[in-house]
């Protein structure tokens, strides 16, 4: 029986045309796909990565917005006829005409700034006074009300103050840190005291907290929303 001799294959000479039939252009291999081998004329090398950065430069930035908070927990606490209730109401836009005074409680919900603030008022009779601490669990943030326009009181606003600010020492590690707004209400009335005034009997008991004394009339709006930015804004930085 005699072999079979297979043909030899016939060699081609590879095209230089891609499959639209046209010549490859910069940048492609003999076949018109896309060349791996360096960089042609005209186009910039890659810069290599420095050590140690990251893949996505930007995932920690979106890792801090994903779990930046978006809710807040809000003690407004301050001496009775201070304002409180005044106050809260008019960063909601209600009716200021006739207000009673706060027996108890009140909660109230705000957007400021993207936060949905919610609000606890509690009320400052002195037999009332003994029972704040019991709100102090998973608050965020305290403002306390002054009236700037009493200055027979201003010695025991001051004194229930920095008791507080004790109690939270005491009481809750991290009441300790929280950003506390102190709002000196009712600067519109001619006896109001000067803001200087104020900062000598706050200043002392809350000295190294984050603190910030912002003037306001709860009639007229003045100063509230101020305050209440600078408020959001500590909240937004401690949830960085």
């Amino acid at each position: 029986m005699g072999l079979l001799v297979r043909p030899p294959r016939l060699w081609r000479r590879p095209s230089l045309e891609n499959a639209a039939g046209q010549p490859p252009g910069p940048g492609t291999g003999r076949r018109g796909a896309p060349s791996r081998c360096r960089a042609g004329p005209g186009r910039a090398r890659r810069a290599p990565r420095a050590a140690g950065a990251s893949v996505f430069p930007r995932a920690q930035t979106l890792l801090r917005k994903l779990k930046r908070r978006t809710t807040a927990r809000i003690l407004v606490l301050g001496l009775d006829n201070s304002g409180k209730t005044t106050i809260l109401k008019k960063l909601s836009e209600e009716d200021i005409s006739h207000i009673m005074p706060t027996q108890g409680f009140n909660i109230k919900s705000l957007m400021q700034d993207g936060f949905k603030l919610n609000v606890w008022d509690i009320g400052g009779q002195k037999s009332i006074r003994p029972y704040w601490r019991n709100y102090f669990d998973q608050t965020d943030a305290l403002v306390y009300v002054i009236d700037s326009a009493d200055s027979r009181r201003m010695e025991e606003t001051a004194t229930e103050l920095g008791q507080l600010a004790r109690s939270a020492r005491v009481d809750e590690a991290k009441l300790s840190e929280i950003p506390v707004l102190c709002f000196a209400n009712k600067c519109d009335l001619m006896n109001a005291m000067e803001e200087e005034e104020i900062e000598e009997n706050v200043n002392p008991v809350l000295k190294g907290r984050n603190f910030k004394i912002q003037k306001c009339s709860a009639k007229t709006g003045v100063g509230l929303q101020d305050g209440m930015e600078w408020l959001v804004d500590q909240l937004n930085n401690g949830a960085d």
